[in-house]
């Protein structure tokens, strides 16, 4: 996964990736993004930006991310 580049990110750096991992829910993490990537076999080219941004506002805060 992508804990390390994560850990600069969240809360400017004061997490550890350690820390991070351990709050993660790895089966959901996994369920989310194996959904992500369907996707791209369900929509066209020209509508998969729009149904991803639409999958991204169903996730925690991601109403937030379009505001």
């Amino acid at each position: 996964m992508a804990i390390r580049p994560v850990s600069v990110e969240v809360l400017e750096g004061t997490l550890k990736p350690a820390q991070i991992s351990a709050q993660i829910e790895r089966d959901k993490l996994i369920d989310i993004s194996q959904k992500l990537i369907n996707l791209i076999y369900e929509y066209p080219v020209k509508k998969l930006p729009d149904e991803i941004d639409k999958q991204l506002t169903k996730l925690p805060g991601g109403e937030q991310w379009f505001s």
